[in-house]
């Protein structure tokens, strides 16, 4: 794939029985009052885009299901978003392609990865949902970006670093600590593996916009956080591992970026296993999920290929892509 110079930042861009989804409706939550905190923030930096929502993944010992979690003030919080290609952060110089970053302060992972470990196994990610023969999306990674630079304008807001400023239409934010997490649930360091923050462009009313007439929010762009809470892996490990998948987390997270929900249900067959998770001993149930794949709601192994359910899903949200 041929490099383009991306006018904007001096960088390249180079190739590459329980539901399982929780919706949390408006109400009293941490959740929900940090989306809310986030978009009074953004109201008063005069931007014209905010946050959604959440989506995050779970550990499988956690007991939790993973969540989608709205904002008060989306208004019809079943209308989806996508992304738009006249309205991409590098649509006039590279048409139609979709630009991703990742975050080179914050690379490095507990469980002893490096930043080029885990940006490596991020960018494979992303090459894999790009890659994807009913729907390739164009897409290329802004780069090189300046060791110990900072992305993230949701822990910008929150206090955890970041920048005001996004440089791609996705951003891998990075490794945060286990505050960061417990500010989104209640012990949610204990449980939250990832989360993925998708924002939308609003009017000068404040209104959502659909600029393209399809039906569905535009997109502006998507933040993913990694939480450094737990020990992560670029080796290949099941639910009895104490270690996570980097690339596996990265591509469901990746998902929800570019338009996916979670997906399936999750049952448990009553059969106890003891499993090590966060340094605590937990008794656990063997979890069916119905059907398996990579947009399930708890991480359970090793997926680093989308699965039926994934492959259909995103061929319905890119398979016009540009048309």
């Amino acid at each position: 794939m041929k490099r383009l110079l991306l006018c904007a930042c001096s960088a390249a861009v180079v190739g590459l029985a329980a539901h399982a989804e929780v919706r949390i409706a408006a109400g009293p939550s941490l959740a929900v009052s940090q989306l809310d905190a986030v978009n009074v923030a953004l109201a008063g930096r005069g931007v014209h885009y905010r946050v959604a929502k959440m989506d995050y993944i779970t550990a499988p010992g956690s007991g939790h299901f993973g969540a989608t979690v709205f904002s008060k003030d989306v208004g019809n919080r079943q209308l989806d978003s996508r992304f738009v290609p006249d309205l991409l952060v590098y649509a006039s110089s590279n048409p139609g392609v979709l630009s991703y970053a990742i975050d080179t302060a914050e690379g490095v992972a507990h469980g002893g990865l490096s930043g080029a470990d885990t940006s490596g196994a991020i960018s494979r990610a992303m090459g894999t949902w790009a890659a994807q023969t009913c729907a390739p999306i164009p897409m290329g990674q802004v780069a090189p970006l300046p060791p110990g630079l900072d992305l993230g304008i949701v822990q910008n807001i929150l206090g955890f670093g970041g920048a005001p400023f996004y440089l791609a239409d996705v951003t891998h934010a990075g490794w945060l600590p286990a505050a960061f997490f417990d500010a989104i649930e209640t012990n949610g360091s204990q449980f939250i593996l990832g989360v993925t923050y998708t924002f939308i462009w609003e009017d000068a009313d404040g209104n959502p916009v659909d600029t393209n007439g399809d039906h569905k929010i535009d997109a502006a762009l998507a933040e993913t956080y990694y939480n450094n809470a737990f020990q992560w892996t670029n080796q290949a490990v099941d639910f009895t591992s104490p270690l996570v998948d980097v690339e596996t987390i990265a591509l469901h997270e990746s998902g929800h970026a570019l338009g996916q929900d979670h997906f399936g249900q999750i049952s448990l067959d009553g059969k106890g296993t003891q499993i090590l998770q966060q340094q605590h001993v937990l008794d656990v149930s063997h979890l069916h999920f119905s059907p398996r794949a990579v947009m399930n709601a708890i991480y359970w192994d090793t997926q680093r290929a989308p699965l039926g359910t994934d492959q259909a899903a995103h061929c319905a949200i890119w398979g016009t892509w540009g048309q």
